[in-house]
């Protein structure tokens, strides 16, 4: 059984999911991680849009929050399986000081949010880089569906 579920990409449910996501996000002024995951997880053709920025084709297998060795935790995986091709997506709140804290007008001081999200993309690239062909690894992105 695959870790990630199958998705047939919608261009038109993507753009549905994306204008209702941007009216909830008009209704906020500042929110935390795991309510924006909670309203993209209740997107999945949004958050494949998420692929084109990866310069990803159109994905066909998803999965949110991910563990990886059990020590990391991806909150989205997009994977093309025809292509073998993953991308790995952390979400960050959206607070007043989410990316610059502190610091001059000059130069301003980057907040501990973004240095957790960048900690965890080296975390990450740790992972598949001292774990290449890992037992527990492969399965989730070598043999995507029937792992």
């Amino acid at each position: 059984m695959s870790v990630f579920a199958s998705i047939k990409f919608d261009l038109k449910t993507a753009e549905t999911e994306l204008s209702t996501f941007k009216d909830w996000l008009a209704g906020v002024t500042f929110v935390g991680e795991t309510a924006i995951v909670q309203e993209i997880k209740a997107r999945p053709h949004m958050a494949c849009l998420l692929a084109s920025l990866l310069g990803m084709q159109a994905p066909d297998l998803i999965k949110f929050e991910l563990s990886l060795k059990g020590m990391f935790r991806t909150d989205l995986v997009l994977g093309n399986d025809g292509l073998r091709t993953f991308g790995l997506i952390e979400f960050e709140d959206a607070m007043d000081n989410s990316i610059f804290k502190g610091g001059t007008a000059q130069y301003r001081s980057w907040s501990t949010r973004i240095e957790h999200g960048f900690s965890q993309v080296i975390d990450w690239a740790w992972v598949r880089s001292d774990h290449p062909n890992d037992s527990v690894l492969r399965p989730r992105f070598i043999m995507g569906r029937t792992a």
